[in-house]
């Protein structure tokens, strides 16, 4: 989702995998077999052309599929043989930033297993 105002413009995306959809409405990537893959790996990267000045403080959101059940961005991960089902967190990424902007700082995250997130709701 771009920010009101915006004069940024999503003009195409690149992926290593097959894509399924647009990533301005809806879009499912299989990353397919996790053989080789350790750790986080990139999956989507968005061609981005500004035709002016946005305003300060403009952003692009990464969320859910709004007409997706569950509404959550859905992910598995790369546990064999049975990956698990897992939700997937949001971004947002500011351009034209003034300084004014009220960035939320956030929490990195951490590599875990299941059983560490299931341990989390005991």
């Amino acid at each position: 989702i771009l920010s009101g105002g915006s004069t940024v413009s999503v003009v195409g995306y690149t992926t290593p995998f097959l894509a399924i959809g647009d990533p301005d409405v809806s879009i499912g990537i299989s990353y397919g077999l996790c053989q080789g893959q350790t750790g986080p790996f990139e999956i989507l990267t968005l061609l981005l052309l500004g035709s002016g000045t946005s305003p300060p403080c403009s952003y692009i959101e990464i969320v859910e599929d709004p007409w997706a059940d569950p509404q959550e961005i859905q992910v598995t991960d790369c546990v064999l043989p049975n990956p698990n089902k897992l939700a997937g967190a949001g971004s947002i990424a500011y351009f034209n930033n003034d300084g004014s902007c009220l960035c939320i700082p956030t929490t990195p995250v951490e590599d875990t297993s299941w059983g560490q997130i299931k341990a989390l709701y005991r």
